[in-house]
């Protein structure tokens, strides 16, 4: 399995984020909106993550 997804089914949150290419962008489905570079997709990221369980 890639790096990636073994990272998010085991809520490494971590290596999701050490994952992430500078140049990444986080395309929102809800508000189409894009979050480009690492930090503002992160923190896109954080704000949808369902946490644990």
């Amino acid at each position: 399995m890639h790096p990636f997804p073994k990272a998010v089914e085991s809520g490494d949150l971590d290596a999701v984020a050490a994952l992430l290419a500078d140049d990444v962008v986080f395309t929102s489905p809800v508000t189409f909106k894009q979050y480009p570079g690492k930090a503002r997709a992160w923190h896109a990221v954080r704000a949808v993550w369902p946490g644990p369980g």
